[in-house]
């Protein structure tokens, strides 16, 4: 019985890790895009101002 509870309390602490992992990662790579987007965004904007003759 303890050894099917140290593997059950293994892979549960196993797959909780890698959830967190990719909650990181994930949250990691939202920030990247969001700041991408603003850049280009902002690139843009000034692209499209330079771009109309005033």
């Amino acid at each position: 019985m303890g050894i099917v509870k140290n593997v059950l309390s293994g892979t549960v602490k196993g797959i909780g890790f890698l959830l967190y992992g990719i909650f990181k990662l994930s949250s990691f790579i939202i920030k990247l895009c969001a700041i991408v987007f603003l850049f280009v965004l902002q690139l843009f904007l000034i692209l499209i101002h330079m771009g109309t003759p005033e």
